[in-house]
């Protein structure tokens, strides 16, 4: 269940109106109460294309506070039943014993965060190289967002209650 407070469509379509009307702009969804406060904007070649051709680029992160299936994770095994199974991925996995994250089950929106990347602040981003693909295949080099460094991008927000 994810929770937009009813105003925010317009408020939306406000700010983006007021700042660059004629870049990329990409949608993403942090989790508030997260350990890792960095998330991954997008392939590194992506952002760094759109730059060139538009000057710069934005991101409208959305900031929720979310809720986590129970400890006896009833809803990720009702998730997995829906899916028809484990996947080859999730197989692996346990066979590393490696542990499967938390599922979220309900978000609400808190935040609005509108960014813009351009080459005066692209610096101020990590470069992150994310492992392989499920073909083996190495994945291109994203940009990680630091969030303590978030005042480097900011052009606005829209706080909710």
């Amino acid at each position: 269940m994810f929770f937009v407070p009813r105003r925010s469509i317009w408020e939306v379509k406000d700010c983006l109106l007021r700042y660059e009307k004629n870049i990329n702009w990409d949608l993403k969804a942090k989790a508030i109460k997260s350990d890792d406060h960095r998330s991954i904007p997008n392939d590194k070649h992506g952002i760094d294309q759109s730059i060139q051709k538009y000057g710069s680029h934005g991101l409208i992160i959305a900031l929720c506070d979310v809720d986590y299936n129970d400890e006896d994770r009833s809803f990720q095994q009702w998730h997995e039943q829906l899916k028809g199974g484990k996947s080859k991925y999730e197989k692996e996995r346990e066979q590393r014993t490696s542990v499967s994250r938390y599922r979220k089950v309900r978000a609400k929106l808190r935040e609005i965060l509108f960014l813009i990347i351009n080459d005066h602040n692209k610096n101020f981003l990590a470069r992150y190289h994310q492992g392989r693909n499920s073909n083996g295949n190495p994945r291109p080099p994203k940009y990680m967002l630091d969030y303590d460094l978030v005042d480097k991008f900011l052009v606005d927000r829209i706080v909710y209650p």
